[in-house]
């Protein structure tokens, strides 16, 4: 085989090899482990994601004080957790980058969410976790009383933010703002799992080394010289 056809091979698994090991998404799980106790301070920002509070707008006049935070506490497994609690106007996570991912499960340890309504009767609330794209609602899940263990979202594919808040009292809604009945309230989750594919071009300085090798091949054929196999 001659130099040349040799280093063709070089190149071509160079790439083959490149795209292979960036292809393949990789999943980052946020642990929470470097969290403050007992509130997070926010933005929490881990292996490229952010969690932050659903920002206040005009229409969220429930929460003037800017009063809304979430809890942090040890978890079972040694590591640290956060709680969704009577605190919570709602949450979003995003990547730190803008770009899209896709959120693949994450772990409940408890979900406390009985509560006592605006009449004083006992309810059920619920966690309503929504993914948008451009904007739009793209999926949603909703977690229930005692739901616990490994909650999977299969259709939270390349999502540009999630967001979750409580049903009742609503979006951007602060719970100890309406009435004292959601104190209680208890969604506490670990190990936020996501991923972000997408395409990733080759560095230039791969194409420049392939280009000098290549070129280093061709500048030492002798004139006239052919390459046979």
């Amino acid at each position: 085989m001659t130099d040349i056809r040799k280093k063709l091979l070089l190149v071509g698994s160079l790439v083959t090899t490149f795209v292979a090991q960036t292809g393949n998404v990789q999943a980052a799980v946020m642990t929470f482990d470097n969290a403050t106790i007992p509130k997070l301070s926010l933005p929490y920002i881990e292996n490229g994601l952010s969690l932050n509070l659903i920002p206040l707008t005009d229409q969220d006049v429930s929460d003037p004080e800017n009063k809304s935070h979430i809890h942090t506490e040890p978890g079972s497994n040694g590591g640290k957790l956060i709680k969704f609690g009577e605190h919570l106007r709602g949450g979003v996570f995003q990547r730190t980058d803008g770009q899209p991912f896709s959120l693949i499960k994450w772990d409940v340890e408890e979900a406390q969410l009985g509560y006592f309504n605006a009449q004083g009767q006992l309810s059920q609330n619920t966690l309503k976790i929504v993914g948008y794209k451009n904007g739009t609602e793209n999926a949603e899940f909703t977690l229930t009383n005692n739901q616990t263990g490994e909650i999977v979202f299969p259709d939270f594919q390349n999502v540009d933010k999630v967001e979750f808040w409580f049903t009742d009292p609503g979006r951007g809604i602060y719970p100890l703002s309406v009435h004292s009945g959601y104190k209680g309230l208890a969604v506490k989750i670990d190990n936020v799992t996501f991923d972000a594919p997408k395409a990733v071009p080759l560095p230039a300085a791969a194409w420049l080394f392939g280009s000098a090798l290549l070129g280093g091949g061709i500048m030492r054929r002798k004139p006239g010289t052919t390459v046979n196999s």
